[in-house]
């Protein structure tokens, strides 16, 4: 699945033995489920599953992941924020079948050309986070499933939804936002700051999987001051249309197991 470790490099515990010790029906259950769309907005994720039950479109609950009926698609959410917690949500699920991730969040805006309520498809982010550095030592910069930016852009945009492409800042450390930090990483063209998007595409380059990340603005570092807007009615709405937005490509666009 990755590039061969030196010896001695090998991990202890890895992603299956974990998934064959606490969760083998999960695995069971989900070897045919290849595509995951994250959402880690807990309202959001609560909203989409309450929609769906509604519909009968869940085939079965295991814990925070819904399986789709007759779909190999399965919606998580509710297993925290950052780096370290989305790349082990991750590496499970890759464990039991998965090869395609899109993740949709928040993020702040860092300039002023770009407002709340925006949506931003992230085709590279900066790593400032520590998960990274233990899989691929030395790296700055992760970027998405190229091909898979180009779809979701192209079918928000045919689905009346404005989105831009642009690039991130992932940080572990939200209360260490500078204004110095800021404006290095707007040098190098990042326009959001965020908590997962290159832990993300980390992690999907290692386990040669498909992953992107699709933000909308929900606060801006782009003043002297932090201004929140998660909770106004542009940002709520936002998030619940890409969210259904997201899904709907990929139910419509279905992945098959490996054989």
């Amino acid at each position: 699945m990755h590039n061969k470790e030196r010896s001695g490099d090998e991990p202890i515990l890895r992603p299956a033995d974990f998934v064959k010790y606490c969760c083998k029906a999960a695995n069971r259950r989900l070897v045919e489920n290849t595509s995951l769309f994250l959402c880690y907005d807990d309202d959001q994720f609560r909203a989409m599953v309450m929609d769906l039950a509604r519909r009968r479109r869940i085939s079965k609950r295991i814990g925070n992941v819904a399986l789709l009926k007759n779909s190999p698609v399965v919606l998580v959410g509710r297993f925290g924020i950052g780096a370290p917690a989305v790349v082990a949500q991750c590496e499970e699920l890759i464990a039991c079948g998965t090869r395609r991730i899109i993740s949709l969040g928040t993020a702040a805006s860092m300039t002023g050309e770009i407002g709340v309520g925006d949506v931003v498809v992230c085709e590279k982010a900066f790593s400032e986070e520590g998960t990274s550095g233990h899989y691929v030592p030395g790296r700055e910069v992760f970027g998405a499933t190229q091909h898979l930016a180009d779809e979701i852009y192209a079918h928000l945009n045919k689905q009346g939804v404005r989105c831009k492409m642009g690039s991130a800042w992932t940080t572990d450390a939200p209360y260490r936002e500078t204004a110095r930090k800021r404006n290095a990483f707007l040098a190098k063209d990042a326009s959001v700051v965020e908590m997962e998007a290159s832990a993300l595409y980390m992690l999907a380059t290692y386990r040669k999987v498909e992953a992107l990340s699709v933000f909308v603005v929900g606060d801006s570092i782009a003043g002297s001051t932090w201004e929140p807007h998660f909770k106004d009615k542009q940002v709520r709405m936002q998030l619940k249309i890409i969210g259904q937005r997201l899904l709907d490509f990929l139910i419509s666009k279905p992945l098959s197991p490996l054989s």
